[in-house]
């Protein structure tokens, strides 16, 4: 059990000034509490996708995660109604697929949250640590099982060639 304070304390200014100290307006519990047992809690980065136009994680149509190797993958679906969507692509698509890379944590984080009673005033602020963090970035594995489809296309939809021996 922590706390925090909504003041700062009296400190001497870069001029040699004493700060006046504010007032104390309230005092907000803090608590840590570790993950449930058997659950992890995971940060999704999307570095690829800019700020202003994340993708839709409410709209989740498929999750896999393999915990031992720490790896996520996501099936989004795509709004075909939309203006940039092309019904006459080569690979027409219904959803859009997200793999996940592994993040070294280079420090610690933690998910908080205010909790506050009926009448609004704050119980107490919880901290759950992250336990993975992982990046997201698309996925063309359905451009691949395509080409295994073809008789051994690779990428370009060309038939892939053995050469010769020497």
């Amino acid at each position: 059990f922590g706390g925090a304070r909504m003041a700062s304390s009296g400190r001497a200014s870069p001029h040699g000034d004493a700060e006046e100290e504010d007032e104390e307006v309230m005092r907000i519990p803090v608590f840590n509490r570790p993950s449930a047992a058997g659950h992890s809690l995971y940060l999704f980065q999307c570095p690829l996708r800019p700020q202003w136009r994340p993708y839709d994680l409410n709209s989740v149509a498929e999750a896999q995660i393999r915990p031992q190797q720490r790896r996520v993958d996501l099936k989004l679906p795509v709004d075909q109604s939309s203006a940039t969507y092309d019904a006459q692509a080569n690979y027409p698509l219904s959803q859009i697929g997200l793999t996940s890379s592994l993040v070294s944590p280079r420090s610690s984080y933690a998910v908080g949250m205010l909790r506050r009673s009926e009448d609004g005033e704050p119980l107490g602020v919880h901290l759950i640590p992250l336990d993975h963090s992982v990046q997201l970035r698309p996925s063309f594995a359905h451009v691949d099982n395509d080409g295994d489809a073809a008789g051994g296309a690779g990428r370009g939809g060309a038939p892939m060639r053995s050469s010769p021996a020497s």
